[in-house]
């Protein structure tokens, strides 16, 4: 059976047919890796939360344009 972790914590069942105090841990504890811009993916398969991904997003001002 899939199973679902965040990196650096141990591997556990997270079901999307039951959403247990765990896996509301486990997005909670993904959305504080999250800094000033970024967000979080929940990967499912067979109803079975496979993967929570961390993607944080550094935003720049600089322009494409060279003179």
């Amino acid at each position: 059976m899939a199973q679902a972790f965040i990196q650096g914590t141990a591997k556990v069942k997270l079901s999307t047919q039951k959403i247990t105090p765990q896996l509301l841990s486990e997005i909670e504890a993904a959305l504080h890796l999250v800094r000033n811009y970024g967000s979080i993916e929940i990967y499912v398969q067979n109803s079975i939360v496979t993967q929570i991904t961390v993607r944080n997003i550094k935003k720049t001002q600089v322009g494409l344009t060279g003179t």
